[in-house]
């Protein structure tokens, strides 16, 4: 009887022994699963964290950057706000090469009610911003771009902020309008070209109107009659089913 306990008791013990070896097997599993995940998760939040940073410094390059790409622009603005000589009936234009003369002769006689402030804005999608100086709102007075050295004028136009106008659309065509006369008015449209800075037409026309209003719009290239009644129509025509950017909601940064 002795003998059977004792076997008894040898395979009770080897049945313990694997089982309390299954429990710290399965311990030891569960422990390194959630070992594993925890290693997953901190990565994937690691990723994310780096991606913003990442984005924010880009951010930040890029602002320093265009800075420093369209800084003397911006000083060349500064300085004749701060001319008190400045006035519009000598060419200004030679001492104040990169900068909307007429709109800072409106400054300097009218003071406060006139401001110019910049903005960064990648209009042609080329990583590459240009510079929009305007209003702060949607009065565009120029468009800056830059080849590489140094910085050029998209327009060098006078008229803009008062008798033109200009919009930039999301497909990156940028439309002028203007007027050189209640009679004759003159619609045009752009894009940057593939060189990144130099100006492309891509359509132009001119509308007169006569004495009893009605409009003949002549393309400029062609200096063909188009069939077009109102502008409306030939924007279309042009710009497709393209928005117009709502510069309004932008950061705009007042030059004092």
């Amino acid at each position: 009887m002795k003998k059977q306990d004792n076997k008894g008791g040898f395979v009770v013990g080897i049945l313990i022994g694997i089982f309390l070896m299954l429990v710290v097997v399965i311990v030891l599993f569960a422990t390194n699963i959630i070992s594993f995940k925890s290693n997953i998760y901190t990565s994937n939040d690691d990723s994310v964290k780096n991606d913003e940073v990442e984005k924010e410094d880009k951010v930040e390059d890029n602002s320093k950057l265009d800075n420093e790409r369209y800084s003397s622009v911006i000083e060349e603005y500064r300085t004749a706000m701060s001319d008190s000589s400045y006035n519009d009936g000598i060419d200004q234009g030679k001492k104040y090469p990169n900068i909307n003369t007429h709109m800072m002769q409106y400054y300097h006689s009218y003071g406060q009610e006139v401001v110019f402030k910049y903005v960064f804005y990648d209009i042609n999608n080329d990583n590459k911003d240009e510079m929009i100086v305007g209003d702060g709102s949607n009065g565009i007075y120029e468009i800056y771009t830059y080849d590489g050295s140094k910085v050029v004028r998209f327009f060098n136009s006078v008229c803009l902020g008062e008798r033109c106008g200009a919009q930039i659309y999301d497909s990156g065509i940028v439309y002028f309008n203007g007027s050189g006369g209640a009679s004759v008015h003159v619609y045009s449209f752009y894009k940057i070209d593939n060189d990144g800075y130099s100006k492309e037409t891509i359509k132009s026309y001119t509308a007169e109107y006569d004495e009893s209003g009605n409009v003949t719009i002549t393309d400029d290239v062609t200096k063909a009659v188009t069939s077009f009644k109102k502008s409306e129509e030939l924007i279309a025509s042009v710009v497709g089913n393209g928005k117009v950017i709502d510069l309004s909601k932008f950061n705009w940064i007042e030059i004092k």
